[in-house]
């Protein structure tokens, strides 16, 4: 067995919350690494990340070619304020690419990891999950940094809806629609739930272990405006509109509950503003 992790790392300013979570997501990976190898399991920790960033990439993380594209190349005629936010697509790829690994793992850079975290994922696999979610515990946000690392640990903390790690196989990967969806804003974990629950054998959301943990709880703010940050908020929904129909002209769109959720909202058909239908 062996599993492939990939994260964006970027290099946040002092006033981010990446700025204290992004290291402690950093050691907390290599500790899991650590502790998996201890059960004959091989992971491989890899970076994609934009060219600026790459000196916060650390040693034991292997780096995959620079990411190239962001959502200034795609929409940047199309909202009033873009920004340099990175494509899941260019992310997923780069590791694609540069692993023979049996299964994948996507998270966000702020998600850090208990130590068994890859020990629990193999048991799943192990137990015929090809794709599932793992959702996170929400822990306070009042720790100084990695050396509070084991008080981090011992935090139950609370449990959080949001989707933001994902494992599947990479073989089937190339299945996947994930078109220009970006990292960063609201919906890109349906992005992901959506192909996984189309692709899936067997497949199943984690709601409530105690396996991935987050310093405090941010919100994205819902769709209510165009614009004054909500622009990109639109974007991935037009992704998620491309998703379901894709998977309808091949008859694969399953009815799972997240699925039917969507498609019984108003998203599901709204116009996007600045899309061509």
């Amino acid at each position: 067995m062996k599993i492939a992790h990939v994260i964006n790392p970027f290099t946040a300013k002092k006033t981010q919350d990446l700025y204290l979570a992004q290291p402690i997501t950093f050691k907390t990976m290599e500790t899991a690494q650590s502790f998996a190898r201890g059960f004959g399991i091989e992971v491989e920790l890899y970076a994609a990340y934009f060219p600026k960033d790459e000196a916060i990439v650390p040693e034991s993380f292997i780096k995959t070619p620079p990411l190239e594209r962001s959502m200034l190349d795609v929409v940047s005629s199309q909202h009033p304020a873009p920004r340099k936010l990175p494509l899941l697509k260019d992310i997923l790829d780069r590791v694609f690419e540069a692993t023979d690994a049996d299964y994948l793992v996507y998270t966000n850079a702020d998600i850090a990891l208990m130590p068994f975290f890859y020990t629990f994922v193999t048991q799943q696999i192990e137990k015929k999950f090809d794709c599932f979610s793992i959702n996170r515990r929400t822990i306070p946000k009042d720790y100084r940094g990695i050396v509070d690392i084991p008080m981090m640990y011992a935090e139950y903390g609370q449990n959080h809806p949001g989707h933001d790690c994902f494992i599947f196989p990479r073989n089937i990967y190339s299945q996947y629609k994930i078109f220009d969806a970006c990292i960063g804003v609201g919906g890109i974990g349906r992005v992901l739930l959506f192909n996984m629950i189309c692709n899936a054998q067997k497949f199943k959301i984690f709601r409530n272990v105690h396996l991935t943990f987050h310093l405090g709880n941010d919100r994205t703010e819902g769709l209510s405006g165009y614009g004054g940050g909500n622009d990109y908020l639109y974007h991935n929904t037009y992704q998620l509109q491309q998703i379901v129909a894709h998977y309808q002209s091949i008859n694969k769109l399953s009815d799972h509950p997240i699925i039917q959720k969507f498609l019984d909202s108003d998203r599901s058909t709204m116009k996007i503003p600045g899309y061509k239908y």
